[in-house]
């Protein structure tokens, strides 16, 4: 029979084999199998196995290594491993610096480290003895671009409406429209149709063709997006006078339709 005080700290199986749990100090003892008042004891003292060295790498997600550059909304991921790998605490702590730059997400020993802004940042990775990994990446700015969609549908035809008509126009900027940005509409023909900035409608005013352009100035150059917009008469094909009458008296009154 085999006993051992403290169960946490080690395990003894039935073939006597003792498997270390964690650091400690405990008692194994063993009584014989043909005298059960023989019995001999031994202290075990299981030691604690630091952490000798931290890598830190940035992978893709087939966990290939990439270089350590990303362009503003893409995203990668960084994994550590601390050495030896029967480290007693595998525990890592994360830290980003600047903060902003990156946007860390995820468990354990791995992170998803999506870019946010452009810049330099440090990624730290630090072991619970104090034994850490560092790792610098930079974000590219990624130029913004600018989407329309017009009534909810994306802006990459001609869109067609008549004369007095109005539609929703929905101007998206990615990654972000920049603070300093001044957003303007231009149509090549501005009797054809106006922007109402304040209700984002586009109303039509005339009849004919005009090519809407919104953008901004960034950084030196002028990011836009186009789209054409036919603006059409009514055509009347023929015209019914409901109530047919030859002659109307005075205040009365009768309805003529338009087709």
């Amino acid at each position: 029979n085999r006993n051992i005080d403290d169960e946490t700290v080690a395990t003894v199986n039935k073939d006597g084999f003792v498997s270390a749990l964690s650091p400690g100090t405990t008692r194994l003892t063993v009584q014989s199998e043909f005298d059960p008042d023989i019995t001999v004891s031994a202290p075990i003292t299981v030691q604690e196995v630091p952490a000798e060295g931290v890598r830190l790498s940035l992978q893709d997600a087939e966990g290939y290594i990439l270089p350590g550059i990303l362009k503003q909304g893409e995203y990668a991921y960084l994994s550590a491993q601390i050495l030896p790998e029967n480290v007693t605490d595998s525990t890592l702590d994360w830290t980003c610096s600047p903060e902003n730059i990156l946007a860390l997400s995820g468990s354990g020993n791995s992170r998803r480290a999506e870019a946010v802004f452009p810049g330099t940042v440090t990624v730290t990775v630090t072991a619970k003895n104090g034994k850490s990994a560092t790792l610098t990446l930079s974000v590219e700015e990624v130029p913004p671009q600018i989407a329309l969609y017009i009534d909810g549908q994306k802006a990459e035809n001609t869109f067609a409406f008549y004369r007095g008509e109005s539609a929703d126009l929905l101007i998206n900027v990615l990654p972000a429209l920049p603070e300093t940005a001044q957003l303007a509409a231009e149509f090549s023909e501005p009797n054809v149709a106006e922007y109402d900035r304040n209700t984002g409608k586009l109303h039509f005013t005339g009849a004919g063709e005009t090519l809407l352009t919104v953008g901004f100035d960034w950084k030196g150059e002028r990011i836009s997006a186009s789209v054409p917009l036919q603006s059409k008469d009514w055509q009347v094909s023929s015209l019914k006078i409901t109530d047919e009458k030859s002659s109307v008296s005075a205040g009365t009154s009768f309805q003529v339709s338009a087709a």
